[in-house]
Parts: C-alpha cells; sequence; structure tokens
C-alpha cells in the first residue's frame, strides 16, 4: 500500500471548497502545484510541478492511503480507510497566530474528508483577506512546527524513550529560527524489571549514554539529474551545557542583523538582562535553562568532532551503585534557515539525525561481595526527514 504526499504550495483556485475562491482572487492567475508522491520508505515516485492541478482528483486515483499537506494554510491531513485522521490548520486573524487542530470522528474514507473538508471551509470563513496576507509577516516567538516520539527497546539492557518538538520563530522574510527541543529517557534494565517486566535483566544499572543530533539540509533526489534542495541550516545555540552563557544570535543570511539573544534562562529579542545577573534576560519570550546542575550523573557537551552542526551530550555515573534510575536528558538545538532560495518549495524542510549510545552495568554478588561487569555499549539512531 502506498503513502502518497501531495504538496500543494500554491493557493487552490477552485479545488475543494467554494471559500477558496476568495483566497485564490490573492493570489498569481498561473497557479502552480508542486506534487510529490512518496511510498511507505520514503522512496520518491514522482516530483513535479504542475499547472492548474486538482489534488482531489489526483488522490483519488491512487489507493485508499494518502497524505496531503496543504500550505500556507494547514499541514497533514490523513486519510485512510479503517484510521482516524488528524487535520492541523495555521493562520492569522487579526495579529493573532491560531493552530487548530481536528480528529475525525469516522473511520470511512468518504466521511473522514467530508470533515476534514467541512474543518477547512469552518476555519476559511474566519480568515478575511488582510489575515491571509498576514501569513508572510512575522510570527510569534516560536510557534511549533513538528513533534514526535520513539521508543528504541534493548532488551534485557534497558530500553530509550525519545521524544522532540521543532519550534520556529520567523524573524524576517529572510530567514527564520528553530529550535529542537529533545527529551530522552535512558531506563536501565533495573527499572524496567522493578516495575513489573521481567523480559529485562535486574541487575542492568544506568551507567554511560549520549545523545548526538545532527540538523542537516533536505534533499529529494527525485532522479540522478532532478535534486531538489532545502533550506541550510546554520547552528546557533544548544543548552544544557558545562559553562553557560548569552550569546548574541547574528543571522547567517542577513550581514549586520542580530536576531535575538540566547540567555541563560531563554531566548529574548532585546539585550536587557537582570540587574547584577548579565546571563539572565529580563524580557524573555521562550524560556528554558542552559544550566544543569546534577552531580550525579555528569555531563559532557560539545560539536561534533566531524560535524559543527551536530551538537553532542553525554552522561556518566561516577559510581555505578546510583545507576538504579532513570536518567532523564532534555536538551534543546537553536538553528537559523532561509526562507527561501532553494529549490524545495516552501519553508521548514530539514532533516533531524539523532544518534543514541546506553551502557549499563551489571551488578550482582559472589559470595556476598557486590560485583560488577560493564556491559558493551549498544547504539540507536533515529532520522527525521520533513519536507
Amino acid at each position: 500500500m502506498k503513502k502518497i504526499i501531495i504538496v500543494v504550495m500554491a493557493l487552490f483556485c477552485g479545488i475543494f471548497l467554494a471559500s477558496f475562491t476568495q483566497v485564490c482572487a490573492l493570489s498569481n492567475d498561473n497557479v502552480e502545484t508542486f506534487i510529490s508522491l512518496s511510498n511507505r520508505d520514503n522512496v520518491v515516485l514522482h516530483n513535479t510541478i504542475e499547472a492548474n492541478v486538482n489534488p482531489k482528483d489526483i488522490a483519488s486515483s491512487l489507493g485508499d492511503e494518502i497524505l496531503f499537506e496543504y500550505q500556507p494554510y494547514s499541514e497533514i491531513a490523513f486519510a485512510k480507510d479503517g484510521q482516524k485522521v488528524t487535520a492541523k490548520m495555521y493562520y492569522y486573524k487579526g495579529e493573532t497566530f491560531y493552530m487548530d487542530s481536528l480528529e475525525t470522528v469516522s473511520t470511512e474514507k468518504t466521511e473522514i474528508e467530508k470533515e476534514i473538508y467541512q474543518f477547512y471551509e469552518d476555519r476559511l470563513s474566519f480568515i478575511d483577506e488582510k489575515n491571509i496576507n498576514n501569513v508572510s509577516e512575522t510570527s510569534p516567538l516560536f510557534v511549533d512546527v513538528l513533534n514526535g516520539y520513539k521508543r528504541l527497546v534493548f532488551k534485557p539492557y534497558g530500553y530509550l524513550d525519545n521524544s522532540f518538538v521543532v519550534k520556529k520563530y520567523r524573524a524576517n522574510d529572510v530567514s527564520s529560527l528553530y529550535s529542537v527541543e529533545t527529551n530522552t529517557d535512558f531506563i536501565p534494565g533495573y527499572v524496567a524489571n522493578a516495575n513489573g517486566d521481567t523480559s529485562y535483566n535486574g541487575n542492568m544499572r544506568n551507567y554511560f549514554g549520549f545523545v548526538h543530533l545532527e540538523v542537516a539540509q533536505a534533499v529529494n533526489e527525485y532522479s540522478q539529474s532532478t535534486i531538489y534542495y532545502g533550506g541550510i541550516p546554520h547552528f546557533k545555540d544548544a543548552w544544557p551545557v558545562n559553562s553557560p552563557g548569552t550569546i548574541s544570535i547574528s543571522s547567517t543570511y542577513n550581514a549586520g542583523m542580530n536576531l535575538g539573544y540566547s540567555f541563560t534562562n531563554g531566548f529574548s529579542l532585546d539585550n536587557v538582562s537582570i540587574e547584577n545577573q548579565h546571563d539572565y534576560g529580563l524580557n524573555i519570550g521562550y524560556a528554558y535553562s542552559k544550566n544543569y546542575t546534577n552531580q550525579e550523573p555528569s555531563i559532557s557537551t560539545q560539536h561534533g568532532s566531524d560535524i559543527y552542526n551536530e551538537y553532542q551530550w553525554s552522561y556518566q555515573y561516577a559510581d555505578g551503585r546510583n545507576g538504579d534510575e532513570t536518567y532523564h536528558l532534555s536538551t534543546g538545538y537553536l538553528f537559523e534557515m532561509n526562507n527561501s532560495g532553494h529549490t524545495l518549495i516552501g519553508e521548514d524542510n530539514f532533516v533531524l539525525k539523532y544518534n543514541f549510545r546506553f551502557r549499563v552495568q551489571k551488578w550482582y554478588k559472589i559470595l556476598g561481595i557486590q560485583v560488577s561487569d560493564l556491559q558493551d555499549p549498544i547504539d540507536g539512531q533515529i532520522n527525521i526527514n520533513h519536507w
């Protein structure tokens, strides 16, 4: 069964709803539709730009599993027989930025589509011409773009839970700042076994682990001669770090422009700090903490030795007997990326490359004496392609 991705980058004259007629009156008469078709393994089947294409007609001829992505008004409406759908829509009303979401009631494809179309129709009636034009203007500080969750299982040693949220601040028409907030839980066999899952070894305790994150350019290789590229990400800051301080965020794409300040307690558009605490911003628009205060385990942070856009966090217990717990590692990664000037149409095209390592110690007794054996490290990887 195919997974079909249809990305409609232009405004849709008369495609789905009567409401779109007003929207399209604001756009160029030569409406272009970008269509990217991929299968379940993310192998690109079709990638083209065509004029005045009706996505509904294309979707109806491609089977029962369809993924629509409508920009700039919406993102991800998924239709499949026997499965509910989540639809999202992003828009302005006045100076306020909104995100609405829908979970369909029906599981039958035709009814799902009706619910989704009604969802968009209701929201579009809320938007006037002035607000439609505002979509390209500066957004509020750091709006959610993407989130996800993944579990890596390493029986009988333990398991790892990873969740992430990507947020975006559209600083200007040229570039945007993005943050990647990641939470990684390293759960040793000791904890899993103590909570009733005997498929894990109760002697395995937490000892060492790392999270490496690289944000890379999105690449859609349609053929050997046709390759589409997204914007180029540039690392700006990360947290937690061993020696936190204030970072002035200079734009890579606008020479001489400052995009804001990354203080120890978060991001601010101005350089006003708390009195007698110069590394703490007074007017924080997006809060986080660069501090790491745990004594056990300790952490080490740095850029990758070969890739500057990769940032690395590792932890280690000085006393392995203290590893009878889940270790929660929360990290942040800030990068800038150009909004246009690339061949992949639209914004927010990037790749997240996670690498993990998890190492446990086996603790047991011999003749009443507690001893330990350090187990071989276990590695895992998660790649998220967003385009």
